[in-house]
């Protein structure tokens, strides 16, 4: 059990992306900006998206649990590359689509209201 706590704990042995995101609605030009920013935090855990080990088992879900501002809800994790992020259903009678770019900018749009944010992410 000691080995195991010491190699969890040596850097880089960690599979996971902890995100830590703020994010607003996009302020018009030449006016102030009157929405305040709201926190996103989640974390990806990589070996969910290791390959199965048979083919013919069937495609597993990727989850992730999701901080937003004074909420929590379970969403699909996103891992293409270097690009993260999620997608969660039914959230206020819509879906929910966060994508975080490789050098941090993020995203987020809510179908079919098409309301959306953006912001910086580090993790």
């Amino acid at each position: 059990m000691a080995l195991a706590a010491m190699i969890s704990a040596m850097p880089g042995a960690s599979h996971a992306d902890s995100l830590r995101c703020e994010v607003s609605a996009p302020c018009p030009t030449n006016e102030a900006c009157l929405t305040e920013a709201v926190s996103i935090a989640f974390d990806i855990d990589r070996t969910q998206f290791a390959p199965a080990n048979d083919p013919a088992d069937p495609p597993r879900r990727k989850i992730t649990f999701v901080r937003m501002g004074d909420r929590q809800f379970p969403a699909e994790a996103i891992l293409m590359g270097d690009i993260r992020g999620f997608w969660a259903e039914g959230l206020g009678g819509g879906d929910v689509l966060f994508i975080v770019q490789p050098d941090g900018t993020a995203n987020y749009v809510e179908e079919p209201s098409g309301f959306q944010m953006e912001g910086t992410c580090e993790g």
